[in-house]
């Protein structure tokens, strides 16, 4: 990720833990170069809504292709 107000990286790593089940583990590095957008982040981006959101969306296209 990268713009004029931040840049980073985002990850998500895959473990299969048992039939039908998986362990994510989500990391992120991001630096933010304006202050005011730093503080704005912590009321605006709600990182663990993202994560929960991408997480539906991919169970969710999964079932779709694999036709439950």
């Amino acid at each position: 990720m990268k713009n004029k107000f931040f840049e980073g990286t985002w990850e998500g790593c895959f473990k299969k833990i048992a039939e039908e089940e998986t362990e994510i583990i989500f990391s992120e590095q991001i630096e933010i170069f304006i202050f005011g957008i730093y503080l704005l982040s912590f009321f605006v981006l709600n990182l663990k809504k993202m994560q929960k959101t991408y997480v539906s969306d991919l169970v969710s296209y999964l079932g779709k292709i694999k036709g439950d």
